[in-house]
């Protein structure tokens, strides 16, 4: 059995992302299962074109995606992805403002995670780690790659457990500012190692 995690480059003002060192600390194995990593750059489209490529060079039973999410009190385990690139006046990595713009032209409107997210949720709270479902991902570049993973594995006909987990902040990241919520990293690389724990029993 193989999981492939990705976690997504430090974007904006910040040189750091969350996202990018959970993935990068979790052990190689668990439950049983291999645990292959991958760093996505935060741009339109590309993320997508980069996560299937490595979809189809290691053949991963289950991809979970991680991404940033500043300000979120836990960890948030998406539901949904939909159709949809609205930066709201924010580029991505490469510059580029995408503004009510379709991932797909002949897409669903959404597409609904393939996780076991309620398990999910239950075994990172019964280890003491904040975590919730969360229905609204947003459409910045996380609901590009969620929507797009989703959207491969439809088309492509491929059985992948897939979807996405939001992270906030970790701590070193907020020690200059006041009244912005974070999580200490290891608490976080914890909840998400559960977590898979939690798909690694659906392979």
């Amino acid at each position: 059995m193989k999981v492939l995690v990705t976690g997504f480059e430090p974007f904006g003002e910040s040189d750091q992302n969350a996202s990018m060192e959970i993935a990068k600390k979790l052990p190689k194995i668990i439950g049983g299962a291999e645990i292959e990593v991958c760093i996505l750059p935060v741009i339109y489209g590309t993320c997508v074109e980069l996560l299937v490529e490595e979809i189809e060079a290691s053949h991963p039973d289950a991809v979970v995606c991680l991404g940033l999410a500043g300000g979120y009190t836990g960890i948030a385990v998406e539901r949904y992805a939909f159709n949809l690139m609205n930066g709201s006046g924010r580029p991505d990595n490469s510059g580029v403002i995408r503004e009510e713009v379709l991932i797909e032209a002949d897409g669903p409107a959404a597409y609904a995670s393939k996780l076991p997210i309620h398990e999910m949720v239950a075994a990172m709270r019964a280890g003491g780690v904040p975590a919730y479902i969360n229905d609204v991902i947003g459409s910045y570049v996380c609901n590009n790659l969620m929507y797009g993973l989703l959207h491969y594995s439809h088309t492509q006909k491929q059985p992948i457990l897939g979807g996405f987990i939001h992270v906030p902040f970790f701590t070193e990241q907020v020690i200059q500012r006041t009244k912005t919520a974070s999580l200490p990293l290891d608490v976080m690389t914890r909840g998400i190692e559960l977590a898979i724990g939690e798909i690694v029993k659906k392979l």
